[in-house]
Formats: C-alpha cells, sequence, structure tokens
C-alpha cells in the first residue's frame, strides 16, 4: 500500500535534517591557548588562557586547563569552554610550563596542542592613556607654475597636522625599550586605521633611547572629529601587547571652506521675481572645513546699484532662516539682474555662488516628463530634445509638497545636462501629492520644461465634494461637482464614477466637473458619485431628483375624453337593447319607451353623424317641435267614439284610431296634468304647470 504523499514528504525532511545536523559524539579539539598575565599594581595576577572550542558536541562537555612547570610543578584547573586561570600561587615567575586544554564527555575527550612559555614573557605591560593633543603647525614648501594656464591667481589649502600624546609605565616592568600602535578614524567611520610606530617622533631630533609618547595625523579633514587608541609593549615589538586604550576623540583644526553653495530659488507657480524666495542648501561640515560663521548675500539690481547684506548665522531670523538644513532669504527680487552668495568661517569665504534666476518666454522644446514616487524615493525620467539646448548649462529637478507654505516641503537637485533621469532620496509622506519640475539651467537664468503632479503611495479618495443638481428638464438632467483639493486626493483621480438608480454606471474623465443624464422616464432618481485612482474607488456621495414630462397630462387627459365620448353612446346602446344598466329602475317601471320619440331619433342621427356634436354646447332653450304619442284610452272607442275639432272647425280624427297628432310648446308654454289629452310620456318628460 503506498504511503500518503504528506507523511512521506515529511519523512524526508527528517532524514536531511538528520544528516545535517552534528550528532553527538566526542568533543573536538581546542585550538591552542594563548596566555598573559594582566598588569595589576604590587603584584601578579594569574595566568589567563584562551582558545577556541571547536564544533558544539551537543551533550554535555567538560575543560580542563593542564599545566606542567620545568620546577616540577604540574596540575589542571576546571575551565569553561573557551577560557581558563592558574591561580598565582600554583607557578613560578621567569619558569617554563607547558599549557594545554583537555575536552571531554561521554562518548569520548579530545586535547588540544601544548603551548610553551616563560611566565616572564607572557606579563603585559599598563594600558596607555592619552592625556592630550593639539593641531601642529607644519611648514611645507610647492611650486605652482599658473602662468602656463593664462593666470596668477592661486588658492591653495593645507590642513593643520594633528598630534595626540599619552603615557605608559614601562619602567615598573624593568624595561625602557617601549613600542606602541596606533588605530584612528572619524566619527562617522566603522573600521579602524592603524599605524605602527618605533620610537621616533617625526618633528623632534630625539635620541635613540628616548620613549615615543606622541603620534601625528599628518593630513587630517579639517574641522572633523577624530577617535584615538593606543596600545604598546614595553619590550620591543616581539613583546607582549598591552590591551587598547580607552577612546580618546579629538578635532582638527578649521581651514577655508571648498566648493560653492548650491543656491536655487522658490518662486511659487509662477516666475514672477517679487514671488520668489532666495534659497541654498547648508554645507557639510568635511566641505565647510570650520564653524559657519555667516553668509553674504550680493544683489546685483537693473539700475546699477549693488546691495550686500552680511548674515551672521549667530543672529538669524527675520528675513534670514535656517532650518532642515535649509537656509532661506526673502528679500524682494523685483528688478534684481543678479544675485551671488557665499558661505564664510574663520579661515575664508566660498567663491560666490550665482543664482539661475527664473525667465519667461525663452524658446526650449517639450520635453516627455514622468515622475514616479514611492516612500524612499521619487524617480523623475524624462527625454532629450531633438535638437541641444543652446547655452544650457544643467537641468534642475525640484519637488513641492502640494499645501504647504513658501520654502516648506521644498527641495531640489540638479543634473548633469547628458542625464535624462534623476532619483531623489527622501522621507515621502504617504498619499501625498508633490509638484516636480524640471529646469534647464544656462548662465545666471533658468526656464521651466515641465511640471506634474506625483503622489506617494496611492490611497483611496475621500467624498466628492459639492455634488448637487444644476439643472432639470422634461427628461435630462444636468449634475455637477467639485474637484478634491489636491492634499485631500491621497492619489492622482484617474476617473469619476456615476451610477443612476444603482443600475446604469457611467464613467466620467477626472477633468469634468458636470455630467448630462438624458432620456430619463418621469419619476424619482438617484445618483451617487466616486472618485477612482490607482488605488480604487471611494466611498460614494448620493443624491436625489424627480423629472416631469411636460405631455405627462395627456395620460390623465386622453383616457377622460374617451369616456366622456362613450359615455352617450353607451347610453344610446342601452337605450335601444332596451336595457337599464345606466338608469335608476324606477324609471324603468313607469316610464315609456323612449325609443319612440323623435326627438331621441334625431340625436341618435346626430351622434352617428359626428362626434364633435355630443362636444358642442347645448341649446339654452331648445324647442320640442314634434312629438308622437300612442295612446291606449281606457274607454271603448267604438262604444262612444267622439271627434274633436281643430281651432279652423274642421275634424281631426276619431280619438282611439291610431293617428299622428301635432302640438307645439313654445318657450313659456306648459302642460297641464289636468288635461285629458296629456299622455302619460308627456307628463314624464315635459314641464308641468306649477
Amino acid at each position: 500500500m503506498a504511503w500518503p504523499r504528506v507523511p512521506c514528504l515529511l519523512l524526508i525532511l527528517l532524514l536531511l535534517l538528520q544528516t545535517c545536523l552534528p550528532q553527538p559524539g566526542p568533543p573536538s579539539p581546542p585550538s591552542v591557548p594563548q596566555c598573559h598575565i594582566p598588569y595589576t599594581e604590587g603584584q601578579q595576577a594569574g595566568i589567563h588562557c584562551f582558545w577556541e572550542p571547536g564544533q558544539d558536541p551537543q551533550i554535555p562537555t567538560s575543560y580542563r586547563l593542564r599545566w606542567n612547570s620545568t620546577e616540577g610543578g604540574s596540575g589542571f584547573v576546571e575551565c569553561t569552554n573557551v577560557s581558563g586561570v592558574i591561580p598565582r600561587d600554583l607557578y613560578s615567575s621567569y619558569s617554563y610550563m607547558t599549557v594545554l586544554v583537555r575536552a571531554e564527555n561521554q562518548h569520548g575527550s579530545a586535547k588540544s596542542k601544548t603551548a610553551e612559555f616563560n611566565t616572564g614573557d607572557i606579563k603585559k605591560p599598563p594600558t596607555p592613556e592619552i592625556t592630550h593633543h593639539c593641531p601642529q603647525p607644519l611648514d611645507i614648501y610647492w611650486t605652482l607654475q599658473c602662468n602656463d594656464l593664462g593666470s596668477s591667481d592661486q588658492h591653495c589649502d593645507c590642513p593643520q597636522p594633528l598630534e595626540i600624546y599619552w603615557t605608559l609605565q614601562c619602567n615598573d616592568l624593568g624595561s625602557s625599550d617601549q613600542h606602541c600602535e596606533v588605530q584612528y578614524r572619524t566619527q562617522d567611520q566603522q573600521g579602524w586605521t592603524q599605524e605602527h610606530e618605533f620610537g621616533r617622533s617625526l618633528f623632534e631630533d630625539h635620541a635613540e633611547d628616548q620613549l615615543l609618547s606622541n603620534f601625528l595625523l599628518l593630513t587630517p579633514r579639517p574641522y572633523t572629529v577624530y577617535e584615538f587608541q593606543v596600545r604598546c609593549a614595553c619590550d620591543g615589538p616581539e613583546a607582549l601587547m598591552s590591551d587598547w586604550s580607552s577612546v580618546y576623540t579629538a578635532q582638527s583644526s578649521e581651514s577655508a571652506p571648498v566648493k560653492a553653495l548650491d543656491v536655487w530659488s522658490d518662486c511659487g507657480v509662477t516666475s514672477e521675481l517679487s514671488q520668489c524666495a532666495l534659497m541654498w542648501k547648508e554645507m557639510p561640515t568635511w566641505l565647510v572645513q570650520g564653524k559657519v560663521l555667516g553668509y553674504v548675500v550680493t544683489l546685483s539690481h537693473s539700475n546699477g546699484t549693488v546691495e550686500v547684506v552680511n548674515m551672521s548665522t549667530s543672529e538669524p531670523g527675520g528675513l534670514f532662516v535656517c532650518q532642515e538644513k535649509r537656509c532661506r532669504f526673502t528679500p524682494s527680487l523685483q528688478g534684481v539682474s543678479g544675485v551671488d552668495v557665499s558661505v564664510y568661517n574663520s579661515q575664508g569665504a566660498t567663491k560666490p555662488a550665482p543664482l539661475a534666476l527664473p525667465t519667461l518666454g525663452l524658446q526650449v522644446p517639450e520635453l516627455s516628463f514622468t515622475v514616479n514616487l514611492d516612500i524612499l524615493s521619487l524617480n523623475v525620467s524624462w527625454s532629450l530634445p531633438p535638437q541641444p539646448i543652446e547655452n544650457m548649462q544643467e537641468y534642475v529637478v525640484q519637488y513641492k509638497q502640494v499645501g504647504h507654505p513658501p520654502t516648506q516641503g521644498f527641495d531640489w537637485i540638479k543634473v548633469h545636462q547628458k542625464n535624462t533621469s534623476i532619483i531623489l532620496r527622501g522621507d515621502f509622506e504617504k498619499h501625498t501629492a508633490y509638484n516636480v519640475s524640471l529646469f534647464a539651467v544656462f548662465i545666471n537664468s533658468s526656464c521651466l520644461l515641465g511640471s506634474t503632479i506625483g503622489y506617494s503611495l496611492h490611497g483611496l479618495p475621500p467624498k466628492v465634494p459639492e455634488f448637487n443638481v444644476q439643472q432639470i428638464a422634461d427628461s435630462n438632467v444636468t449634475l455637477s461637482w467639485q474637484h478634491i483639493s489636491l492634499t485631500q486626493r491621497k492619489g492622482l483621480i484617474l476617473l469619476y464614477q456615476l451610477v443612476l438608480n444603482n443600475f446604469t454606471v457611467y464613467n466620467v474623465s477626472a477633468d469634468q466637473s458636470s455630467f448630462h443624464l438624458l432620456g430619463l422616464t418621469p419619476g424619482h432618481h438617484q445618483v451617487w458619485i466616486r472618485a477612482g485612482t490607482k488605488a480604487g474607488l471611494g466611498p460614494s456621495e448620493t443624491i436625489s431628483f424627480s423629472t416631469k414630462n411636460s405631455h405627462g397630462y395627456l395620460r390623465y387627459l386622453l383616457p377622460l375624453i374617451l369616456i366622456l365620448i362613450m359615455l352617450p353612446l353607451v347610453i344610446i346602446l342601452s337605450i335601444q337593447m332596451k336595457t337599464c344598466f345606466l338608469v335608476p329602475e324606477w324609471c324603468c317601471e313607469k316610464g315609456p319607451d323612449p325609443s319612440n320619440s323623435n326627438l331621441f331619433q334625431q340625436m341618435k342621427l346626430q351622434f352617428n353623424s359626428s362626434l364633435t356634436a355630443i362636444c358642442s354646447p347645448l341649446e339654452s332653450n331648445p324647442k320640442i317641435s314634434e312629438l308622437e304619442v300612442v295612446e291606449n284610452p281606457f274607454w271603448d272607442a267604438k262604444a262612444c267614439p267622439r271627434k274633436r275639432s281643430s281651432p279652423d272647425g274642421q275634424t281631426e280624427g276619431m280619438l282611439g284610431e291610431e293617428s299622428t297628432h301635432t302640438r307645439t310648446d313654445t318657450e313659456s308654454g306648459s302642460l297641464s296634468e289636468d288635461d285629458p289629452f296629456v299622455s302619460d310620456y308627456e307628463k314624464h318628460f315635459m314641464p308641468m304647470d306649477v
């Protein structure tokens, strides 16, 4: 049966570990012990020995330091795995001894090689003590032919050597032969530089037997703090050396500063000289080579006048401030044609550094300019123009944190004219906008080549502000909003996303601040908006509104018109079908059949001929000109015939026979209920006398 894969892999791993890890066994042989007798005042100490134990045996192991003396003494002491001490009462002074180390555990034992020495030769001398230092003037002569270069202006920098002094008591050891070693380094270095001295002073004619108690560092860096340590032997170079002395610090002397200042200006978003602040970077100590006493700013005006401003570092303030390794001076540069800045210490001043004043109107080619930011660096790159820019000396890349006051969150770096990229190191704040610009520098002038906004570590943007309805029409709406400020965006805005009624999505360009929604149906709508960066979409802002169609009343008017048109038709149809679903029940029981009325017959023809007749206004006083009545008398017409005379004396006919009678009723006329010739129909439908 095959094993599962996981247990098989675990078994292989255990086998590998068992093979690679050291197995318990006999101890490894220790290295040869190194022994010495430390210096103590008054009496000697025990013999201290040290060694390397070798590979760890992984099980408890004991170590013993064994010795034999020429005087017949021998023995051993229990010790640690790396050191042991032979007590003073177990050995004799100036006697020969052999020592070794033996390691033993349950699997076996091993021993080191034997060390041999005279106890008089392993005495360590006392540790020297560095007492003081001083700069030592040094006269050096040289020749320089500057005439061949067409110049007689010479400047040479000669730093003063740095000398340290120490004391060492070798007389207590019965020896006057001193040999010492010196090691030194600057405070910003890790490793040491060692020097060996053999009993001579470099600048004084000492006797051969005179002890060396000083060391001269010929070419120290000016105004730099150095650390020194010394150790010595009292019986020549082959004798045992003392321990290193404690660290001694000394500062070298000042020298005139070298290299010009790095000068630039912060002009904000404009290039107007009136808005510019003069700035420069503090020079590092190894370049200024002394304590900075002040700065000198020379302002050359267009009218020919020159203004020199001396600013002392002991009294900063006002227009002159230095902080975070940047200095700023904010005089009015309006009408200034040139600016120079220099720094000075007690030994001299630097060469004046000119400011490249911003210039407008220079014809320069367009460049492809890109910026990538992260937490630790700002990566800027650009393309070289098709044609070289005439008289250009270098590029300057500057960045400024958006939203900060002038000269704050601001830095720059100068780049060689052949380079097309630069990496600025710094602690850039997260989700923060930086305005990065590229300048071309000419003689005493500069010109902006490109500028862009970059973010360090894009984050989610906040809500979009001022989202509202700007205009509502019949079926479309105009929405507007404000752009998120650069200090709050937390990243480059790539788009705005609008969602209508949680269904329709619109992606809008980051440049837009309004959008038109078209083809909306009448009713209530909801829209929310979100801004998007490389990190994703931010929180949404919601707005609600309603739209009304200008032709919406037809939805209610058309059914009403149809009802008004159909109602009379339904009434007529119900009359023709002799139904009573539109009239009260009592009317159907007592009233005669109205379908025999000529008036309703005429109305029926009018309805069928034109629907507009129904909608036309009725006469206020209609005239009923003809009415047909069919009446069944309650008497027997044959038994009791009667005749009626017309007004003109003619007999109209016999009652009881079916005939047609014509009666005209004027506007003021009426029918009487007592009239024996009034039918039930006329009583029901005709006006009666009251």
